[in-house]
């Protein structure tokens, strides 16, 4: 609110946190699937909530918790002597009582044997 150096700013965050055990299993020597369970939290600050046809849009902070999972797949492109890289796809995600919350991602793998 306001302009310049004195205006206000509020700073919101949405935050999933998950603690995972699993397991990691090779299809073959450069090719592996994981899968993990566990539990895990949501927090959001500011987040726009559904609301009834008919009636105003709001904003609240929410926090939800529930049994998380985990799945990724990879393969590993590079290796030189006890060092791994390759491209690897992440899913996680977390039933709670709004339903369903995942997120993704493709990110570049490093391993150190």
């Amino acid at each position: 609110m306001g302009m310049g150096d004195a205006a206000v700013t509020d700073t919101f965050t949405n935050q999933f946190t998950s603690f995972l055990v699993g397991v990691q299993a090779y299809a073959n020597p450069a090719l592996f699937v994981r899968f993990s369970a566990g539990w895990g939290r949501y927090l959001g600050d500011n987040v726009l909530l559904e609301s009834k046809p008919g009636t105003p849009q709001r904003r609240d902070d929410i926090r939800l918790a529930g049994p998380a999972f985990g799945f990724g797949a990879g393969v590993e492109v590079l290796r030189w002597k006890r060092v791994k890289i390759g491209p690897e796809l992440c899913i996680t995600g977390m039933l709670n009582r709004e339903g369903l919350l995942a997120s993704g991602g493709f990110l570049l793998g490093i391993s150190i044997d």
